[in-house]
Order: C-alpha cells, then sequence, then structure tokens
C-alpha cells in the first residue's frame, strides 16, 4: 500500500509492531515499543523509550543494528523476507518519531522522517527492499527534516498556543455575560447580528474546548508530507491538516520557515503558534478557509463577512492571539485590512 498521508504510515506500522518477534541486539527495546502506536495517537507512557531506542541505534553501525533486529543478515544476498521488511520500516518510522519536553499535562509529539526522502518512510522501506544493501542505504540516512532547533521551537510554538486558547476561555466565559471588553473583542473579529452574538459565542466556546483538550492531551502529531518537500506548487503553503482521519496530524510545510515579508506577524514564535492554532481550529471546530488568510485582511464586513468570519480558521487563530494579549497594534491592522506585502524573504526573528 502506498502511503498518501500520516496517518496510512501510522496504521501501516502499529499492526507490524503489534505481530512482530525482534531479536538481538535490539529486540528488549523494540518489544518495549510494540504497543506505543494506540488508535488515537502515540502512547505517552511510553515516549521515554524512543529516546532509550535512539541512544541505543547511535552506538555502533545504525542500519546493521536495525536489520539485525529485525532478522535480516547485513551484507547477505538474499532478498528480505515481506514480514522482516515491514518491521525494518516500523523499527525506522519509531526512530524518527519524538515526545518533545512535557509542559505540565502537555505532550508534543512530533515525527520528522529523513530529509532525503521524498516518499513516507514505508514506502522508501518497501522500495529498497530488492537488497540488504539497498535497505542499508535508505536506513543510513538519518539527517532529518526538522532541525533540533525546529522541533525545540514547534514544541515552544504548541505551548504558546494552548497559553492563547486558555486565555481565550477566559474571555470568552466574560463574552457570555456580555462584559463591555469582551464583547468588543468578539465583535472585532466576528461582527456577529446582536441576534445571534450568543451562539457566536457558544460556538466559540465550544470550539476553543475542544482545541484546549487537543494541545493538552496531544492527540495530535507535528509532522511533514514528504512528496512536498520537492513540488514547487507547495513553496508557499504552511501548513495543512486532514480533519477526519485518526490518527490526526498537523502537516508543517516548507513557507512556515521563512519570514515572507507578506506575512502579518514577523515574530515567528507567535506566527507559529497562530499556524498550530488555525491548523486545530479545522480539526476541533470545523472552520474552512473561505474567510481568506490574514495576509489579504480578515476585518468581518469589510474584508469578509460575519457569516465567513465566525467559520474563518484565521479569524479564530487571530482572535485567540488577541484574547492572550499578544498582538500589537500594527500586527492587529494588518490583520484586519491586509499588510500588502511581497515575498521579500527577512531575517528570521524568533522572540
Amino acid at each position: 500500500m502506498t502511503c498518501t498521508r500520516y496517518d496510512e504510515e501510522y496504521v501501516q506500522v502499529k499492526g507490524a509492531l503489534r505481530k512482530a518477534k525482534f531479536e538481538a541486539p535490539h529486540k528488549s527495546t523494540m518489544e518495549s515499543l510494540t504497543g506505543i502506536l494506540q488508535d488515537e495517537g502515540p502512547k505517552h507512557s511510553l515516549g521515554g523509550k524512543l529516546d532509550r531506542l535512539r541512544e541505543k541505534l547511535a552506538i555502533g553501525n545504525e542500519a546493521e543494528a536495525i536489520l539485525k533486529t529485525c532478522g535480516i543478515v547485513p551484507g547477505s544476498n538474499k532478498a528480505p523476507e515481506p514480514d522482516a521488511v515491514k518491521k525494518v520500516a516500523a523499527m525506522k518510522f519509531l526512530r524518527h518519531l519524538y515526545m518533545l519536553k512535557e509542559s505540565g499535562a502537555q505532550k508534543v509529539w512530533l515525527y520528522t522522517s529523513p530529509k532525503a526522502y521524498a516518499r513516507y518512510t514505508w514506502d522508501e522501506i518497501a522500495a529498497a527492499a530488492t537488497s540488504t544493501t539497498g535497505l542499508g542505504t535508505r536506513l543510513n540516512q538519518t539527517e532529518e527534516v526538522f532541525s533540533d532547533t525546529v522541533k525545540t521551537r514547534l514544541a515552544d510554538a504548541t505551548r504558546e498556543g494552548a497559553v492563547w486558547v486558555a486565555k481565550t476561555l477566559i474571555l470568552l466565559a466574560k463574552a457570555k455575560s456580555k462584559k463591555a471588553a469582551a464583547k468588543a473583542m468578539v465583535d472585532r473579529w466576528f461582527a456577529p447580528a446582536e441576534a445571534d452574538y450568543l451562539d457566536a459565542v457558544d460556538k466559540l466556546t465550544r470550539g476553543f474546548k475542544a482545541i484546549k483538550s487537543t494541545l493538552n492531551e496531544n492527540n495530535v502529531v507535528i509532522t511533514d508530507h514528504p512528496p512536498d518537500r520537492t513540488n514547487p506548487a507547495k513553496d508557499l503553503t504552511e501548513a495543512y491538516v486532514y480533519g477526519s482521519v485518526r490518527p490526526r496530524a498537523i502537516y508543517i510545510e516548507k513557507a512556515l520557515m521563512k519570514n515572507y515579508d507578506v506575512s502579518v506577524l514577523h515574530d515567528m514564535k507567535k506566527n507559529w503558534a497562530r499556524t498550530i492554532v488555525h491548523e486545530c481550529t479545522h480539526l476541533d471546530a470545523a472552520t474552512d478557509d473561505a474567510g481568506g488568510y490574514a495576509w489579504g485582511g480578515i476585518k468581518p464586513g469589510t474584508k469578509v463577512t460575519a457569516a465567513n468570519a465566525i467559520k474563518n480558521a484565521d479569524n479564530w487563530a487571530f482572535f485567540a492571539a488577541d484574547c492572550a494579549g499578544v498582538l500589537t497594534d500594527g500586527e492587529r491592522t494588518r490583520a484586519m485590512m491586509g499588510t500588502g506585502g511581497d515575498l521579500t524573504v527577512h531575517p528570521s526573528n524568533w522572540t
């Protein structure tokens, strides 16, 4: 089966792990990980064992260790058995799966396959399985698409997004009572008719409660889509999700790594947090992008209708940022009216 999404690869690996028998040198480590992939996402209690696997693989020849553990003799002229190849693919998948820093109840999962791969790991390993030499070559590709710095920043941005959401829910509780400042915030980003105001507040509250659960319990993995790495049509894509599949993933793409002039937020930590919240609204609040993106302006009544604003992901994301008090006056105006910027790339700015 060709994998076209992360969830498809996840299911293949989960199935291979649950019936796999492993051998030395990493038999016990792999056997302790056979149940890590649950239906809704990776099992948090086993996250530390992934680090232990990487530590062990870093000692000696990694490719040979994986082959031996999966019952394949390195350098053999015999084509590997299909079940052994599946074990190799599963082990390679786990080698690049991370549970990043925890903050309270929050756990950030990230999957970052080798930078040289143009397909999902499952497919890369299957394509190389005509010989142990071919498998070894693919297994020796270890440089990941997300660097250590990017991993840390994605974890930080996810935690930042969770803080925004918590503060948004506090404001929405006040908005339901029509406290003046809170109501003004809802009106600023959504401008509901007076008759629709409480329905809008209820919709926002339900959505942000679901997002809070997602970001804190984190049954969503941050990853990327390997075929997009060399696809010029995706050069300006920041991120996206598939909303109806399990397990869920947020796909981070090339444009998020750039500080384009056209962007509203040139503080990239804010922009990455905004992106995480934006994508979670798709997953948890059934938002869409019909109202457009903030670089083009999302002021309700001027740039987007109120009917579209209440279901537009960037309106939700910038509303959360505003509720958290992180937007400057200039950023707020740029989001409302559009930036008028171009694709000039500014230096990275991470605060």
